[in-house]
């Protein structure tokens, strides 16, 4: 969706920007359910949860716009790159790179 607001190609930016945010629902949703079930799998096992990981900060995304589109359409980069390093990682590559295109 990124490259094709650049482009001034709103039908196609919007498009991939509808691509990238189910893709990005499903792959929550996969991950949501992992975590469940892993949660589950560790209260019937009675063990101790893993322990918490270190604070992750996340640079909020710069939009640059070069494109005649006033009202550019939301590419979801940022939701991408957290489904893809946090819930599923295959649904994730998918889903950033329709946010990039």
């Amino acid at each position: 969706a990124r490259e094709a607001n650049i482009s001034g190609n709103r039908v196609r930016a919007e498009s991939n920007s509808r691509t990238a945010k189910t893709l990005n629902h499903v792959a929550l949703g996969i991950g949501l359910l992992s975590l469940v079930l892993t949660i589950a799998y560790i209260a019937v096992m009675n063990q101790q949860p893993p322990a918490q990981p270190g604070i992750v900060t996340v640079q909020p995304t710069v939009y640059v716009t070069q494109a005649p589109l006033g009202n550019p359409v939301s590419d979801y980069m940022c939701y991408s790159i957290f489904t893809m390093l946090c819930c599923c990682l295959p649904l994730g590559i998918a889903a950033l790179i329709y946010s990039i295109n």
